[in-house]
């Protein structure tokens, strides 16, 4: 099976993903558990990763293409060249927590040795180091260029924890 992203309106991903379940497809919204300060304490809150998209784990055939559009309307599978759309490739799947059961994404642990180097210790961005674009150590987030078919990148925000010494960095 592979997976394939359904471009769908902004607000509208869970909605579109109810529907395609409920038609028998695999389909996911990735969120993530994304650290957020309020009132003095940094607490967890779901979010969406990328508005606007759905992913559908299936194999592809015209007929299926069929069913989607007619179980959504005017859906758009990114990537379509031809007669069939671009599936993502396996490492992009695991970035988007595809390849496990449906579960909000957690943090991802970052520590920094002296220079200053981010280094991802666990979670999703995990050996992505050279897709992180920019690390906000106050937000608590990490900016990461993901790369969707069709050869559209995205900067997507994805919540992170920085490591301290109790936590895996160095004593």
């Amino acid at each position: 099976m592979d997976w394939y992203v359904l471009q769908a309106r902004t607000g509208t991903e869970h909605d579109a993903r109810h529907t395609l379940e409920r038609a028998g497809f695999d389909a996911r919204v990735p969120t993530e558990l994304r650290p957020i300060h309020r009132r003095g304490a940094w607490l967890e809150q779901e979010y969406t990763l990328l508005p606007g998209y759905v992913f559908i784990g299936m194999d592809f055939t015209p007929e299926c293409y069929q069913r989607i559009r007619r179980t959504l309307g005017s859906a758009r599978l990114l990537g379509m060249s031809g007669e069939a759309p671009t599936p993502i490739a396996e490492a992009e799947a695991a970035l988007w927590g595809l390849a496990a059961p449906p579960a909000p994404l957690v943090p991802s642990v970052i520590e920094f040795d002296a220079h200053g180097t981010p280094r991802v210790v666990s979670g999703p961005l995990t050996g992505r180091e050279e897709q992180i674009t920019r690390i906000d150590r106050h937000a608590r987030r990490a900016y990461v260029a993901a790369q969707l078919p069709g050869g559209s990148a995205k900067l997507v925000r994805f919540g992170v924890t920085i490591a301290t010494a109790t936590q895996g960095g160095e004593p």
